[in-house]
């Protein structure tokens, strides 16, 4: 379950269940089965929508005109956003709000603070953190990544800026590889621009990086994050990429891009969880801007020319 940001103004997650008064689809024994009856939120003239993946039923579920971003919470039964004022006027970048999965009961969980304002797309698997950004120098464009936990309203950085000095975006974390220990262990995939972590590069595009992040779990259940610089790795070098997203199950990372030969939109390439790596990129879809996975990883959600589109990862079944 995850979030995407659209460069169209469309912000769009999938995930949940199916909306009420329309029951899900008997199982079909076909191997290529139709659209799941999963719903999908997104954010549409800064308004939270809600919509069945078959387009027959959109509801406006927040009409506040002032939401950038949102979210399903990994069990479908709530949504999170981040919007860019409060009732009172005021700018709240970086704050994280909450509702039901029917819109109702809003409450405000956490504030990742200046730069946090992507901190409504990214999700540490358990479903209780979320990855964000915040500003961590006077320079504005200078950022590292953080945790927000959604329980106790506290804020752990990454420290990645200290390795980039830069701007940093994204957070995608993969699905927990070492299930002995506690706490999470896998690879983080982010874009940085701006790059001093090699002086010989003057690169003011956005490329994509993974690197090895394990939480550390103490005694009393506190925790901290611990990362393996010497696992850094640039993963493409074609065009500019932002947006990356896992498959539920790890294998498979999309991401967007721009000026390549291949054109602009969103990417697909299989995710190596031994080396963080990837392999060959082949575009999915031109023309999209970011997208989602469904649930089970049968399908990816994006949009294009403010239409929302599904398809399978192979690039059939385009609906």
């Amino acid at each position: 379950i995850a979030a995407l940001a659209l460069a169209v103004g469309l912000v769009l997650a999938v995930g949940g269940t199916a909306m009420a008064g329309k029951p899900a689809k008997p199982p079909k024994p076909d191997p290529e089965p139709e659209v799941a009856n999963f719903a999908l939120v997104f954010v549409r003239d800064s308004n939270l929508m809600r919509m069945t993946s078959d387009g027959a039923a959109v509801e406006t579920l927040l009409r506040t005109r002032d939401i950038s971003s949102a979210s399903w919470v990994p069990d479908g039964t709530g949504i999170v956003f981040t919007r860019d004022t409060n009732a009172a006027g005021d700018e709240v970048w970086g704050k994280i709000y909450a509702v039901d999965s029917e819109g109702n009961n809003e409450v405000e969980l956490l504030d990742f603070g200046d730069g946090g304002e992507q901190g409504a797309r990214y999700w540490v698997p358990g479903g209780q953190r979320l990855i964000g950004t915040r500003l961590t120098g006077e320079w504005l464009m200078t950022m590292d990544l953080v945790v927000g936990d959604l329980e106790t309203g506290s804020v752990h950085p990454l420290g990645l800026d200290p390795i980039f000095n830069s701007t940093l975006q994204g957070g995608a974390a993969s699905p927990d590889l070492d299930a002995s220990t506690p706490g999470w262990q896998g690879w983080l995939v982010f874009a940085a621009r701006h790059l001093d972590h090699d002086p010989g590069v003057n690169d003011t595009d956005y490329d994509l990086w993974s690197i090895w992040v394990e939480e550390i779990v103490a005694a009393n259940g506190s925790y901290s994050f611990a990362i393996d610089e010497s696992t850094l790795t640039q993963l493409w070098l074609d065009g500019e990429q932002t947006q990356a997203q896992f498959s539920p199950d790890g294998t498979m990372l999309t991401f967007t891009t721009s000026d390549t030969p291949s054109g602009a939109g969103t990417f697909i390439a299989p995710f190596d969880s031994t080396t963080g790596t990837i392999g060959t990129p082949e575009l999915l879809h031109a023309g999209t801007s970011s997208g989602s996975w469904s649930p089970d990883g049968a399908w990816w959600a994006s949009s294009k020319d403010f239409d929302i589109l599904i398809i399978r990862p192979d690039g059939t079944g385009l609906g």
